[in-house]
């Protein structure tokens, strides 16, 4: 063997890893999420919505009930970092404008639009101005009346 290729095999590893290491670094270009980032992005929102929440004045316990699906921890992380922000610099709470969605109502409660549809149902026909139509009666009755006609 020539010694230039014993050279090349010898070097051979040291060129490949730059070319493998470029070709891994454009897995975020095909859309793999890297876990960190994503777990970083979410502590950074909870964390913002803790802010926001002791921002507006609410307290920890309304912030948890309307975020269920933060991070407690982060929550409070901020609400807290904000806290002491507002404390320190002598802030009052900024009041919402934007009115608070009604409370959910109790399981097996009777809704408007359910309710309108029991209405409707229970009244006839002719009290909506309109009228029926006639259904033929059963019976012996009915059938040798058919016939005779």
């Amino acid at each position: 063997m020539p010694a230039t290729s014993r050279i090349f095999d010898m070097l051979r590893p040291i060129f490949l890893l730059p070319l493998a290491l470029l070709a891994l670094s454009g897995c975020e270009r095909l859309g793999i999420a890297d876990p960190a980032k994503t777990a970083a992005a979410a502590d950074a929102e909870a964390k913002a919505v803790g802010a926001g929440c002791r921002n507006a004045g609410r307290g920890i316990q309304d912030c948890y009930n309307l975020n269920p699906a933060a991070a407690k921890a982060m929550v409070f992380a901020g609400w807290k970092e904000m806290n002491d922000y507002m404390t320190e610099n002598k802030l009052e709470p900024i009041e919402s404008v934007v009115p608070q969605p009604p409370p959910p109502p109790p399981p097996g409660a009777k809704t408007k639009k359910n309710a309108g549809d029991e209405e409707t149902a229970e009244k006839p026909a002719e009290d909506a101005g309109e009228h029926a139509p006639r259904k033929p009666r059963a019976g012996k009755k009915h059938d040798e009346a058919e016939k005779s006609t």
